[in-house]
């Protein structure tokens, strides 16, 4: 068969509506005959149309952003406009934790399944005996071996069993915490799922998702995207991986509150630190570093300098603050 010269009107539509951008002339074929019901044709002859179509796209593309330069940086005499390309950049909204939330349980790092019991049962502990109304998972709550891009000991390449312990926790975390609200912000490691379903498993993307691993929404569980900025009043909550730093950063709250140069509170680094300074203007602006919930001895790194920790966040009507960034030695709360 030669090469098409063009595309039959019966089946532009429906490459039309198949195609990607992302995806092999072949690939794309395939689901448009299975998807379509096309049986007058094989996928190597839609292949060929599509071929084709993508070399029209990439044509008028060509056009278009030809005719755009030559356009984007002339000055209308009578306009005080310049034309300039459209973009692809999207910004995220900072997300607000609503009034109302006065006594928030921060925790972070706690790396299901490596959880340390003990350090995890103390913080909780805390929060239930101090009524609060609100739990602030702070990213990496899950650890996400079985994904990880590094060499994995078999023994626990369970994914699954990683979900089912993940929902586990949930479960408990709501029945402690009945009338609880209890927000997850997403981390680094949650990303590998996220990285996994981008590079390994594209049509599952979307239709397979956090909340829907663990039954979140069951649980009442509202989750916020890892690079998501989140403010509640007058202090910011980072997981920490949105601010690029060395992996041998020692002075870990400083470097947040130079970054920021607002209050915030990150996890992310496994160490309890605080940092404040008050300018000339007498405005005091603070940051905390708040320590793991996890295993302090992991395969990959069994010297460092980690410690258990978590933090109680307590907002006055008046929108002042204070945060008790709490350690946890041998079970003892410091």
């Amino acid at each position: 068969m030669a090469y098409p010269t063009e595309i039959p009107p019966k089946y532009y539509d429906a490459i039309k509506r198949h195609y990607n951008e992302n995806w092999d002339n072949r690939k794309i074929a395939v689901k448009i005959v299975k998807e379509e019901g096309i049986t007058a044709a094989t996928p190597e002859i839609i292949r060929k149309y599509v071929a084709l179509y993508r070399t029209e796209l990439t044509e008028s593309k060509i056009n278009r952003e030809n005719t755009s330069i030559t356009k984007s940086f002339d000055f209308d005499p009578d306009s005080e406009t310049i034309t300039v390309p459209g973009s692809w950049y999207e910004e995220q909204p900072t997300y607000e934790i609503p009034h109302g939330y006065n006594s928030t349980l921060i925790i972070n790092d706690i790396h299901v399944p490596f959880h340390d019991v003990t350090a995890l049962r103390a913080a909780l502990k805390y929060g239930r005996d101090r009524g609060i109304d609100s739990i602030y998972i702070n990213g990496d709550l899950m650890d996400f071996y079985a994904l990880s891009f590094f060499s994995k000991d078999p023994k626990y390449r369970k994914f699954k069993a990683e979900c089912e312990a993940g929902e586990a926790f949930f479960q408990g975390l709501r029945a402690t915490f009945p009338g609880v609200k209890i927000w997850y912000k997403l981390g680094n490691h949650e990303e590998r799922f996220e990285r996994y379903l981008r590079d390994k498993a594209e049509d599952l993307d979307g239709l397979v998702t956090i909340e829907s691993l663990m039954n979140l929404k069951e649980y009442g569980i509202e989750v916020i995207d890892g690079r998501r900025i989140v403010k509640h009043g007058k202090l910011y909550l980072l997981h920490g991986h949105e601010i690029r730093v060395s992996s041998a950063l020692v002075n870990i709250a400083r470097t947040v509150r130079l970054r920021t140069t607002v209050n915030t509170i990150v996890g992310h680094h496994h160490k309890t630190q605080e940092d404040y300074n008050k300018d000339l203007a007498d405005q005091i602006t603070g940051s905390w570093a708040v320590g793991c919930l996890c295993g302090l001895r992991p395969d990959y790194m069994p010297v460092n300098n980690w410690n258990h920790g978590f933090a109680h966040l307590e907002k006055s009507p008046g929108g002042t603050f204070q945060i008790h960034n709490k350690k946890v030695i041998n079970g003892r709360i410091l």
